[in-house]
């Protein structure tokens, strides 16, 4: 009973002192369902006090409790008799009747409850559930929804669903919100809810159909976009879906979201849709030859300058061998072609994609030859070309070599293309060479944490510069209810202090911005390459409370001053010694504090330490033709089913992030038994994993029932082992500094 049903009763019997003192006791052993001992104390209250109504309701309820409703009837009665208005006391007579099979008694007092207050939920689903399971009970549910439908009901049925969900009764949750949207059709948020509950639930076709269903009644909202990428994640669709395709594509004009989650749909997509049909018959074309071929027997090209391609090939890495494949043999027919006019929309998209995956398309002797006579061609000529020439034939270029590398020098030729009014030409200019160029600046006033003087630290410094890594083009600004930072999801509101060391090119900088608002964070890499787009970046999207610093963690011991928070993902594992750095970092934690780390598998890798080894085998370094030569090599190894992981990975379709998966000048990898040893020697407490898949956390409490916490280390071993692709990325794991 609450405080607010309490005052509309007014005052009752009360019991003596001492009956009051058994009261309190009775009520936690009932909490606790500790049911025996609560009833001996409540018979003792009722008999002493009989007219004391709470009592009699919780007497009742314990028999609930214990299965016994007809016993329960008695007491529950006795506590309507005390106070015939209490909507609790009606509820509990309810599911008492209800479970003694007086169906219709049951709905009565169910509904009464519903009269005295029209929120009551749990009334009100009582009403719903009987209905389902009893058909013949003469109640029709529309006309229940329609004479109690109220916000106010809604939104006690998303509080239940989101209290059952946070407790893992998804079923139950999922039943909750489908109550929620019933009583209140147009409720996007409650519909948002009901997509996220399905999502963890592995419900994945029905997480699409409610989250279209918010998008499509709050259009505006930007947190339904991001779980539909929650949803759309490495989802590969078999069903051609009009309404999809428009949102996938008004998606990825938004800068709000991580894009690169739509990848798998919207290339899966692409592939079942009649519009692009013919590029599935070109799928399967393996030889330049052949693929010109199939070209001279289409009467246009023109479906490559439709939007839903074009804006998927300027935003995403497609990890896709056949659709790489495609693409490389469209850049070399472009090549081949005497006018582009007819296809110039696809042709700066895919510009802008081959710069965003750094120009991993094999390329042969014959087109080096052709881009190089191409590139002394606008660099002697550009002055006699018309707008429409120098656009085609610049933008060309661009699609085999990134325009600051070669018009760096040529401050003619750039003022000549600025003044270009040409949309998607600009687009290209400003990734390729305004960016580049602001890039340039900011490295002249990146601070520096000491030197970088360990060896291992200065070659895998030197690997980073090349390339800022990784590019991205849009991130999640918003703060949802399924947040990335899920061990502190209930902490966001704190003012920390926060190190983030190896933050890359800001990613992981802007997430915790927008995690933890408030706080102090400072982030720090060994690459000036990856800084100066961090800051970029950062600049771009108006966050103004991250202090970027070029350092070697091995440096930051200099620092003076701890942090209460410290994530470092994908980073240690490429030092020298990885204890060294992880000690460093543990220092710099507060007691009490809490630290986020991320380290390769060694069960999960094994498809990357088979590719490692060819490699090696061969000879090749980590320059841009070596990874070029070592990933046709891996893609035509006849081992295929060991090297299978490599092309799921995005990383293997972008030149800089194939060096760090395949090529990478260091790396070490964990197993969790290792993982424990070091927790033990640096005096850390394992916390939990951070888990991006829902079906990892469903399969381990299936297997491990009784870790309800999810924090047996030993149990977690025992999984992987089980299940070795789980931790295919590396483990990420938060741990604790007691104090």
């Amino acid at each position: 009973m609450n405080r607010k049903q309490r005052r509309a009763q007014g005052p009752q019997a009360k019991p003596t002192e001492d009956l009051g003192r058994s009261f309190t006791e009775g009520m936690k052993l009932y909490r606790a369902k500790s049911f025996t001992q609560a009833e001996k104390i409540f018979k003792n209250i009722v008999q002493k006090a009989p007219h004391h109504a709470d009592s009699q309701h919780i007497l009742g309820s314990i028999y609930l409790g214990k299965g016994q409703a007809a016993k329960a009837l008695v007491p529950l009665k006795a506590a309507l008799d005390l106070q015939p208005d209490n909507a609790e006391y009606y509820n509990s007579l309810g599911k008492a009747l209800k479970d003694n099979k007086k169906f219709d008694k049951a709905i009565e007092c169910f509904t009464r409850a519903l009269d005295l207050q029209s929120d009551y939920a749990d009334a009100h689903f009582s009403i719903v559930t009987l209905k389902q399971k009893n058909p013949d009970i003469d109640i029709d549910l529309k006309d229940l929804n329609k004479k109690y439908a109220s916000p106010e009901l809604a939104e006690a049925y998303k509080t239940i669903g989101q209290i059952l969900r946070s407790k893992d009764k998804y079923k139950e949750s999922i039943a909750s919100f489908i109550q929620a949207t019933q009583l209140q059709p147009d409720d996007a948020e409650a519909f948002s809810y009901l997509a996220l509950a399905h999502l963890v639930n592995n419900e994945t076709a029905d997480a699409l159909f409610s989250i279209k269903k918010a998008i499509q009644k709050d259009p505006d909202n930007p947190e339904y976009k991001i779980y539909l990428s929650y949803i759309l994640s490495n989802n590969r669709l078999t069903q051609f879906d009009p309404d999809l395709k428009a949102l996938i594509e008004e998606v990825l004009a938004h800068k709000n979201v991580s894009l690169q989650l739509f990848t798998s749909a919207w290339f899966s997509h692409l592939l079942i849709d009649p519009e692009f049909s013919a590029i599935n018959d070109a799928l399967a074309l393996d030889n330049y030859d052949a693929f010109e071929k199939w070209i001279s027997a289409l009467p246009d090209l023109t479906f490559l300058n439709e939007p839903y391609l074009l804006n998927g090939l300027k935003k995403l890495l497609i990890p896709h061998r056949e659709l790489e494949r495609f693409f490389t043999f469209c850049r070399r027919h472009l090549l081949n072609s005497a006018d582009t006019t007819p296809l110039l929309p696809f042709l700066t998209a895919l510009a802008e994609h081959s710069f965003l995956n750094e120009y991993v398309f094999h390329e042969t002797t014959e087109e080096k030859e052709q881009v190089a006579a191409l590139e002394k061609d606008i660099r002697e000529n550009f002055t006699s070309f018309d707008d429409a020439e120098l656009i085609r034939k610049t933008a060309l270029l661009s699609c085999y070599k990134a325009l600051f590398e070669w018009m760096d020098d040529n401050t003619d030729l750039q003022d000549r293309c600025r003044a270009i009014d040409d949309k998607n030409f600009q687009s290209v200019f400003t990734i390729q060479m305004e960016e580049p160029l602001e890039e340039r600046a900011i490295k002249e006033n990146i601070e520096h944490i000491g030197e970088i003087e360990n060896k291992i630290s200065q070659a895998v410094r030197e690997q980073y510069e090349e390339n800022p890594y990784p590019r991205w083009n849009a991130i999640k600004t918003v703060k949802t209810t399924m947040n990335d930072n899920d061990f502190l999801a209930n902490r966001t509101n704190a003012r920390y202090k926060i190190l983030l060391p190896g933050c890359g090119t800001g990613q992981q900088s802007i997430q915790n911005c927008v995690t933890f608002p408030d706080s102090d964070i400072l982030a720090v890499d060994l690459s000036q390459s990856s800084l100066a787009y961090a800051i970029r970046k950062t600049k771009e999207y108006g966050f103004d409370n991250i202090t970027y610093k070029h350092a070697d963690i091995l440096q930051l011991n200099t620092l003076d001053r701890q942090f209460d928070i410290i994530e470092c993902t994908g980073v240690i594992h490429h030092m020298e010694d990885p204890m060294a750095g992880w000690r460093v970092l543990t220092d710099l934690l507060r007691p009490g504090g809490y630290m986020k780390l991320g380290l390769y598998s060694e069960i999960a890798r094994q498809g990357i330490v088979t590719a490692r080894e060819l490699i090696a085998d061969m000879g090749l370094g980590n320059t841009a033709d070596d990874i070029r030569k070592g990933r046709a090599l891996i893609k035509d190894h006849p081992d295929q089913k060991a090297l299978s992981t490599i092309f799921l990975s995005s990383d293997f379709y972008s030149l800089s992030m194939c060096r760090d998966l395949v090529f990478h000048v260091q790396e070490h990898r964990f197993t969790i038994p290792q993982i424990q040893d070091c927790l033990k020697e640096l005096g850390l407490q394992f916390q939990s994993f951070s888990l991006s898949n829902a079906q990892v956390s469903h399969g381990y409490k299936k297997m491990f029932p009784d870790d309800a916490d999810g924090n047996n280390l030993n149990n977690w071993h025992q999984y992987e082992e089980a299940n070795p692709t789980t931790f295919a990325k590396m483990y990420q794991f938060w741990m604790h500094k007691p104090g």
